[in-house]
Formats: structure tokens, sequence, C-alpha cells
């Protein structure tokens, strides 16, 4: 069996053999897969092996509370642990909120738990914390979302059950405000219909089209009966409601999630008419508000009115002046036109004076005529050089003229050293050893070599 692994193992794959993971890739591939497919979970089970850690995390197994084989290892951060210690008992049955995941240090499966809730009533209120993160995380429950109020609507929608007092209160409430059309689209305030109902009275008002404002309303009662105000359908209804809605379900201390989802909330549907409706006195306060405000406006404005004109005023003059001034900065103006045209001129003359001087240095006879200058004084210095380098030679031939004159008128014999070039040697002192030298007498020339210097 090892040599067919080893053997299997060495060959190639064929094209439809499968990959062949490595241990840590397929559980960190495995916890993605786990984690991506699972958001947020309730589950239900009896707390078993519960234990804290040094770290400050608890670890505790959930087993099925039903009987049925089944058990989850759980694990609560520090932070979660701390808060949920007193629910968190041993043997107790919760209700747990949180999302599984996989340790991939050890390949352990396990769960994480964010909140707990004793079974019961805890199960329900973990259940409408899970929708309300899930619809903040949707943006159904935002501040910013929610819209104004009309100021001072016409037609009012109310979704309402007209079998209770709550119509009634609601109208005898509007009786004494500002006048105003309601349009009542009857809803059940509990029940198994109470969701489906509620839906339908609302796009039944919004079909109608009239209404600038909608009430969702509810009296009192146990939070059983406020159950349906909690329900997503009827929560993604009214956050999906092109009118402005008011949540006005219960009492003060009642808080559905209709509440956040609506574009205002009224602790009672009493509260909701005086909030969309002022009364008679609240209206005349308003406009006397107004009013007053409408008249420092105008004073304000009049004020700043009146200034800019006595601004404008003071910066007015006479016509006359202005026509002298005009005149003034037109003379100005041709006078700086006309030494503008006279100096640009200037200058143009003077480059073009310029460019025929360049010219003319650049012409041929101007470059002959250079040329002809050059050479005559090349020539003169020439001449001179010349006459500096044959003067001292024409010198020392008068001498030797001179005394061979004397020389054949005395009948003595004459003798002259001269060296390699012809120059005449008049000193010992101008000879070295081995030179070669010519001695001239009277009769003719001797060449000779210098063997020995004797100086005086």
């Amino acid at each position: 069996m090892t040599h067919r692994l080893h053997r299997w193992l060495d060959e190639p794959a064929p094209p439809d053999s499968p990959t062949v993971w490595e241990i840590s890739r397929f559980l960190a591939q495995t916890q993605a897969l786990v984690e991506g497919h699972w958001d947020r979970v309730l589950l239900r089970g009896e707390i078993r092996q519960l234990s804290a850690a040094t770290s400050g995390h608890g670890y505790l197994t959930l087993v099925d509370a039903s009987g049925q084989p089944g058990s989850l290892a759980c694990v609560v951060w520090r932070g979660q642990f701390g808060r949920l210690r007193s629910i968190l008992r041993e043997g107790e049955e919760v209700v747990v909120m949180g999302r599984p995941t996989l340790y991939p240090p050890t390949g352990r499966f396990q769960f994480v738990i964010e909140q707990a809730e004793p079974a019961g009533e805890g199960q329900r209120r973990l259940a409408l914390e899970a929708l309300r993160r899930k619809l903040i995380v949707e943006g159904l429950i935002d501040p910013n979302r929610r819209r104004p109020l009309p100021p001072l609507p016409r037609i009012v929608g109310l979704v309402v059950s007209g079998s209770g007092a709550v119509l009634h209160d609601m109208l005898q409430v509007a009786a004494e405000r500002l006048p105003v059309l309601f349009l009542h689209a009857e809803a059940p305030a509990q029940g198994a219909e109470a969701v489906a109902g509620n839906i339908a009275a609302l796009r039944a008002l919004i079909a109608d089209g009239r209404a600038e404002a909608i009430v969702i309303a509810r009296g009192g009662g146990s939070k059983e009966d406020l159950a349906a105000y909690d329900e997503e359908p009827l929560l993604r209804a009214v956050a999906a409601c092109p009118i402005p809605t008011v949540s006005a379900i219960g009492h003060e201390v009642d808080s559905p999630l209709l509440d956040e989802v609506a574009d205002a909330r009224a602790p009672t549907p009493s509260a909701a008419i005086a909030l969309l409706l002022p009364t008679k006195g609240e209206l005349h306060e308003r406009i006397g508000m107004l009013q007053r405000r409408l008249q420092r406006r105008t004073a304000h404005t009049l004020s700043e009115l009146a200034l800019a004109q006595q601004r404008l005023a003071g910066r007015l003059k006479d016509p006359q002046t202005l026509l002298l001034l005009s005149r003034s900065r037109l003379d100005q103006w041709r006078r700086q036109a006309q030494e503008g045209w006279q100096r640009a001129l200037r200058s143009r003359e003077t480059g073009l004076e310029g460019f025929k001087a360049r010219l003319r240095a650049a012409s041929p006879a101007t470059a002959l005529h250079r040329r002809a200058l050059h050479r005559q004084q090349l020539q003169s210095r020439l001449d001179r050089a010349a006459a500096a380098c044959i003067a001292e030679p024409r010198q020392n031939l008068s001498r030797l003229e001179r005394r061979l004159e004397q020389g054949w008128r005395t009948h003595q014999p004459l003798l002259l050293a001269l060296d390699e070039t012809g120059a005449v040697i008049d000193a010992a002192a101008r000879l070295r050893e081995g030179q070669a030298l010519t001695l001239r007498f009277a009769d003719g020339r001797v060449g000779v070599r210098v063997e020995e210097i004797e100086r005086r």
C-alpha cells in the first residue's frame, strides 16, 4: 500500500484528479466558508462544562435542551464574558446569539457567543436585537434618513383600528386644532392578521395618494399585543413608504421597532395628532412669531437698503465733473499712446541701425579691407624682424671686412675663428671641447676641432 501511494504521488496527476490540500490551507478555506455562509444565529440550549480561563475568556458547551443528542463548543470573549457572567450558569437553559467559526490552529468548530438571555422572554429580546442590528446594517434604522413632517398638513392618513377608543380619542383631539381631512384605513390592532392588515391599510393610503402624512396608531397593551409592530414585513413596508410616517404605538413606556423605522415617534396616538396639527392658539402664536420675524427681517432689509443708498449717493458725482474727468483721462490715454508709439518707433530705428551696422561688418568688401590691413601689419612686422635678424651679422661682417683690409695693407697674416654657423668666435669662453671650428687666414681656410681650452 505504501509503495502504491509513493508511486501515485510521484506520477503526474490526471486532469480530473482531486486537489491535494495542505492542512493549514484547508482549515483557512473552511473557516472562510463557515463565517461567510452564517451571519449571527440564535441558538437555544443547556449550559454544560462552563469554565473561565486565566485570560478572561469563557468556555462552555451547549447541549440540546430537548434531550436529543447534540452538543456545541462555545467561547465567550473576555469583554462579553464579564457582562454575561450572571446569565451563563451551569445547567441553565439560555438563548444565545452569535456566529459559528472554525479555529484553524486546532481545527475546532466552535460558536462565538455575543449575547445571552434566559430561555423564554430572553429569546424574544435576542430576536428583536438581531432584527434591529440587521435593519441598522441595511440603513433602515438611521436618524439621517428620517424625513421632516409637513408643517400644516391638509390631509392625514390614519392606520388604526376603528373598533376601539383610539380613533375616537384622536378625532377628539383634532377637533380642537387646525381643521384637516382624515383618511381612515382600517387595520387590526392585534392577532394573526395584524401584520398583514396594517400593511394592506398602509398600501391603500399610498395608492390613494392624497395623504401628506400617515399615522400608524394603536392603544396600549402587553408586549404580546404589540408584537405585530416589531415584525420585519411591517417594518420594511413602513420604511419603503413614500409618505412621511408617524409611529404612535401604546404608551410612553412602549418602544417597538416601528418607532425607530418611522420618520417620527409619538408617545401616544393623541400625541401624534398634536405633533401634526397645531391648536388655534398655537397657530396664532406661530403666525405672530412669523409676523414678528418678517417685520425684523423687513426692517433690517430696509436699513441695509438705506445705507446702500447713502453709499451710492456719496459716490455719485456731478455729470459735468464726470465728463471733464473722462476727457482728462482720454487725453492722458492719447498721450500715453503717442509716447508708446514713439518709443516703439525709436526702438525699431535703433534696431534697424544696429542691423545695418552688422550687415556692413559682414559685407565682402569690409572683410577684404580688414584682411588687407592685417596683411600689411604682418608684412611690417616681418620686415622689422628680418632687419633685426640680419643687423648683427651685417655689423660683424663689416668689422671683418675692415680688419681684412687692414691685414692686406700691412701684409700680416690674419686669423679668424668661425663656428658651425659661420659666426665669429671672439673669446675662448664661447668655445667647448670637441667643437668643430673653421680658421680663416688671408690665404685660405682650415677646419679644426677643439681639444683643450685654457682660459686666462
